[in-house]
């Protein structure tokens, strides 16, 4: 097994010493490409098929190789080209059949609709409901009919949900069908069923989603309790997993992550100003959590800038430790309280979210402050005491949201206005 392209350049050099015809160097040419395409060197995996190819039209193999080293390359016309010649040369290759579905679906290539047709019948017998075929599907409707295809768009997507009942991406492109046609209560209706199975808790793809859905149904449902509920929910949660940075998650920019956060502020500070009379010691938890919450959200979101290059290491503790200390002193949720008896079963299972929430909250940040104090808690406490006696708030506001935008939008923050500090937390450290 060659390891670099070094490795094959010195092997083909070996060959081609004991070849003497130019027609016995081209057949060896096939698996010459093989070797290259396998150290990724795609340029020459190309050139060295072509090769073999002007002596062996008809491998649907060296065509296929081909295809491969051009889409390495980004030719992805070219590719496609040369896979649908291999796969007319051996028709049984799935694996190409399902590569050519795909590049159709994600290119504008100038091929008939009734071939594209073609292979999506062949392409659905093979692998009924796969998301390529969905795609190609999805692309054929649009191209035979591209100015009154809505119903059929529709009646195939709830068709592949009947089967892919939990696949988010079909989710999120049934909201957007519904929102392209200005169906906002079609769309606010289904994601909140969707929402309340909580089966995308860790997507941020789909609280993306609701984001920009609730965000445009927020009009006509200012005085809907429950609208606010489930909104503040959303905002909450793709902050948090804006600011995510483990697993597969999609990382976002600090940009995106600093607006994330801030909306949720914002509303936030909305939410409270309505003083909704119903419910209320639901919604004095509620948003007693969610001021927990933000405050996590905060010292993470001043981590992230640190660790970017923003700022200094120095200021970590000094800016997170009042933050961080507010978020461990925010009793999670207790899902089995008096108040919890009479709420519908949506809203106590949502008190459970947020009690398991909650305490990760409590666990991360007193985690974080231990570290801090480095067994010498009345030393961080006194640091803590000494940043807080101004305007710590203010200040800390101002180091993370910088630009015209945050400071107009300042008055409407919930986290310099309201819950007034005091650090006289030291329970934890006894």
């Amino acid at each position: 097994m060659f390891r670099s392209k070094k490795d094959v350049d010195r092997h083909v050099k070996d060959i081609f010493i004991k070849l003497k015809s130019s027609e016995e160097k081209k057949l060896r040419c096939y698996n010459i490409a093989k070797l290259y395409y396998q150290v990724g060197d795609n340029e020459s995996a190309k050139k060295y098929v072509s090769n073999y190819l002007e002596i062996r039209d008809k491998s649907a193999g060296a065509h296929k190789l081909l295809g491969q080293a051009l889409e390495g390359l980004g030719q992805k016309e070219a590719a496609f080209t040369q896979y649908k010649i291999s796969l007319e040369l051996e028709p049984k290759q799935d694996d190409l059949l399902l590569k050519v579905c795909e590049l159709l679906s994600s290119m504008d290539i100038n091929i008939a609709n009734d071939k594209i047709k073609h292979l999506v019948e062949r392409a659905d017998k093979k692998f009924p409901h796969h998301p390529i075929v969905f795609e190609l599907k999805e692309k054929l409707i649009t191209l035979e009919k591209p100015n009154d295809n809505d119903d059929d768009l529709e009646k195939l997507i709830i068709s592949e949900l009947s089967v892919r009942q939990t696949d988010v991406n079909l989710q999120v492109k049934l909201l957007k069908h519904y929102i392209g046609n200005h169906r906002l209560e079609d769309a606010y209706n289904k994601a909140t069923g969707i929402e309340a199975t909580h089966s995308h808790r860790n997507n941020i793809v789909w609280y993306q989603s609701l984001s920009e859905l609730l965000m445009k149904c927020k009009e006509n449902k200012q005085s809907d309790w429950t609208f606010w509920i489930f909104y503040i929910s959303v905002l909450e949660r793709y902050a948090a997993l804006c600011l995510k940075e483990q697993g597969n998650i999609i990382k976002k920019s600090i940009t995106d992550v600093t607006q994330a956060v801030f909306n949720f502020d914002q509303s936030l500070f909305e939410f409270k100003s309505k003083n909704f009379s119903n419910h209320p010691a639901f919604i004095e938890h509620m948003l007693l959590h969610m001021w927990g919450q933000l405050h996590f959200h905060l010292a993470c979101l001043i981590l992230r800038k640190i660790k970017a290059g923003e700022d200094s290491w120095s200021e970590a503790g000094r800016l997170c430790g009042p933050l961080l200390l507010t978020a461990l002193h925010v009793t999670p949720i207790d899902p089995t309280a008096v108040w919890t008896m009479h709420l519908k079963d949506r809203l106590k299972n949502q008190t459970h979210i947020w009690y398991r929430e909650g305490s990760y909250r409590c666990s991360q940040a007193g985690h974080v402050l231990q570290d801090y104090a480095r067994d010498n808690t009345k030393k961080l406490l006194d640091k803590i005491d000494k940043f807080c006696t101004s305007s710590w708030r203010e200040r800390i506001y101002q180091r993370i949201f910088i630009g015209r935008l945050y400071q107009d939008g300042k008055k409407n923050i919930i986290f310099h206005k309201l819950f007034n500090f005091k650090s006289t937390f030291t329970s934890m450290f006894v």
